[in-house]
């Protein structure tokens, strides 16, 4: 995850203020498809989940990982939560225009994959899939339960953050790390060099070079290729849920420290929430075409007994 001075700076990306601003989306763009109702299928799930799936970009291959994938995949409600999450994904694909009989057929790239939570959902939907993350913990911890997947053909993974130069390196097909238990310099090449479809579930929150996530996006799709991204969000109203109870959270480990002795520094930041249009535009920057997304439920990510956080989804398109 990204440090206070680069989520301030991402922050600063995402409203223009470190260059040039968003196009708003339908603005020198055709066909974007913006819901400004939630479909029939909300959910509002009341489960606890991580604050996150995706461990995408939150830190380079060379850094120490703070992943511990055990304890995650044991928080409360978190297979609930993913599997809403692939059901979201199913459902973008299909207001992008792919029908749910078509999928089958389809190569899928994961994005941030963590232990394989979302995976688990998506295998059998799916002709293959393809996970990345930047956690070796995690991508060990996926190999527990993917071993034999991979041997099927329909599960691969590697240890990759994703960036404009990574669809130089999946068409050149170069080894990447894909640790397992028994072998944690394992490498292998990627299985295709393009993918029918690539999705970022919870990530790009952690993204802090966005130019570069979204290019690299672009880059590893086949023309024609669809990209789906969750994030959470505000309501419709503009009440932020998730910075309430981040200072809420933060007001109370902070006096908790106090009360014991100790002494702490600001608590840290995590920059605001996207916006289906917001998230949107930028994918109208780097390239994409048709694109659409709407508000989509709330997760209790701060826990059950705690207010939901609204969620949302976006989807684009490849040109041709």
């Amino acid at each position: 995850m990204a440090d206070d001075n680069t989520a301030s700076s991402f922050l600063s990306h995402l409203q223009g203020g470190g260059g040039t601003q968003p196009q708003a989306p339908g603005a020198g763009q055709a066909h974007n498809h913006f819901h400004g109702h939630h479909h029939a299928g909300d959910h509002h799930h009341h489960v606890a989940a991580a604050a996150g799936h995706g461990h995408g970009h939150g830190h380079g291959h060379g850094d120490e990982d703070h992943w511990d994938a055990d304890e995650y995949v044991t928080k409360p409600g978190m297979q609930e939560t993913a599997a809403l999450n692939a059901e979201n994904i199913v459902f973008a694909l299909a207001r992008a225009g792919v029908d749910a009989a078509t999928l089958p057929s389809l190569s899928l790239l994961e994005v941030g994959c963590g232990p394989g939570v979302v995976t688990a959902h998506l295998v059998d939907k799916f002709g293959s899939v393809h996970s990345i993350d930047t956690s070796p913990r995690m991508l060990t911890k996926f190999a527990e339960t993917y071993a034999d997947k991979e041997t099927e053909g329909k599960v691969s993974w590697a240890l990759h953050q994703l960036d404009s130069k990574s669809g130089d390196a999946f068409m050149r097909g170069t080894p990447m790390p894909s640790p397992t238990p028994q072998d944690a310099g394992r490498q292998v090449r990627p299985p295709r060099e393009r993918f029918d479809v690539a999705v970022a579930v919870l990530v790009v929150h952690h993204v802090d070079d966005l130019e570069s996530f979204f290019k690299g996006v672009f880059s590893v799709l086949e023309p024609g290729g669809k990209v789906v991204i969750t994030e959470f969000t505000t309501y419709a109203n503009g009440r932020d849920v998730l910075q309430e109870l981040s200072a809420e959270r933060a007001k109370e480990k902070a006096e908790a420290a106090a009360k014991a002795g100790g002494s702490v520094n600001a608590p840290g930041v995590h920059h605001a929430p996207f916006s289906p249009e917001l998230l949107g535009a930028l994918l109208n920057r780097y390239g994409f075409v048709d694109v659409g997304g709407d508000r989509n439920g709330t997760l209790p990510v701060f826990g059950t007994d705690k207010e939901g956080v609204p969620t949302m989804y976006v989807y684009g398109t490849k040109p041709k």
